[in-house]
C-alpha cells in the first residue's frame, strides 16, 4: 500500500471532526478520541495482518504526559508508543528492559509527532517496517533506526536530526561565544 493516497483519505475524513487538527485534546474528549482512532487507523493499515498480533500496550489517559497510542507484540517482543505533540516531534527505536514477568527485553519504537501529512507519511512508513522487521541480528535495531533517520528526518523537521547526539554546551553558545537569551 503506498501511504500518500491513504493518509491524504484518513485526513479528509478527520478534517471534518470538530476542533481539527485536535490541539485541544487534553480536554475535550472527541479530540482525545479522535486521536486514538487516527493512529490506530493508521497502525493497523501500515502493520496490515501483522496488526491483529498486537494489542493495548497501556492505559490510554486524556492526559499531556499520556501516549496516545500504544499496543504491544510479545511474540515479536514489539512495542510502538505514539504521543501527541501539537509542533512535530521526532521518533527512535530503543531497548526497553524487562518487567519482573518479562523473559526478554522489548524492541521500542516511540514516535512523538503532530497530525501534519508529512509526519504522518513518515509515521505510517516507520509502522510498516517496524511491524515487520526482522531485528533478531545483532545491530539489527540500530540499522534500522539509522535507515529510519536517513529516510524520515526532515519529515520531523530536523534536518539534522541525531537522536543519538544530546545537548552540549555549545547548543546554547552563539557563533560568537555569546549565550542566547
Amino acid at each position: 500500500m503506498t501511504p500518500h493516497p491513504f493518509i491524504d483519505t484518513l485526513l479528509e475524513k478527520y478534517k471534518k471532526a470538530p476542533s481539527f487538527p485536535f490541539h485541544d485534546w487534553v480536554e475535550n474528549p472527541v479530540s482525545f478520541y479522535a486521536l486514538i482512532n487516527l493512529w490506530d487507523d493508521i497502525f493497523k493499515a501500515a502493520a496490515g495482518k501483522v496488526a491483529l498480533e498486537f494489542v493495548a500496550a497501556n492505559e490510554i489517559k486524556q492526559d499531556p504526559d499520556s501516549k496516545v497510542y500504544s499496543v504491544v507484540h510479545l511474540g515479536l517482543s514489539r512495542i510502538v508508543h505514539v504521543s501527541h505533540d501539537d509542533e512535530g516531534g521526532l521518533f527512535f527505536l530503543s531497548e526497553s528492559q524487562p518487567g519482573p514477568d518479562d523473559d526478554a527485553p522489548l524492541d521500542r519504537l516511540e514516535i512523538i509527532s503532530d497530525i501534519s501529512r508529512p509526519q504522518l507519511i513518515a509515521s505510517f512508513e516507520i509502522l510498516r517496517e517496524f511491524a515487520r522487521a526482522d531485528l533478531s541480528a545483532p545491530g539489527a535495531r540500530s540499522a534500522l533506526e539509522k535507515d529510519f533517520v536517513a529516510r524520515f528526518k526532515n519529515a520531523f523537521g530536523y534536518p539534522d536530526f541525531d537522536p543519538f547526539r544530546g545537548p552540549s554546551v555549545d547548543d546554547d553558545e552563539d557563533q560568537n561565544g555569546n549565550e542566547d537569551t
